[in-house]
């Protein structure tokens, strides 16, 4: 599993951050691309579902956006966001 993660929101008492999964492929069709995220997608409540999104270029890439809820938040240092 290759996952990204964002700064999220906050729900209620719990810190929400967005996480991805991608699924590549060189070698395999669109349609076993978009099985594999289907799955995956199909695994998460569906208030945690985001989007699904694909790209052409170079090789086949599917992502599945989620949120995740996490216990611990890392906050950037001020000023790092440029």
């Amino acid at each position: 599993m290759n996952s990204e993660v964002a700064l999220g929101k906050i729900t209620g008492r719990n810190m929400m951050r967005v996480e991805f999964k991608e699924f590549r492929a060189s070698f395999k069709t669109w349609k076993d691309l978009f099985s594999e995220a289907a799955e995956f997608a199909t695994t998460l409540d569906p208030q945690r579902l985001i989007n699904i999104s694909h790209s052409g270029e170079g090789e086949g890439l599917v992502c599945v956006w989620y949120w995740q809820e996490v216990e611990e938040v890392r906050l950037p240092e001020p000023g790092s966001w440029k």
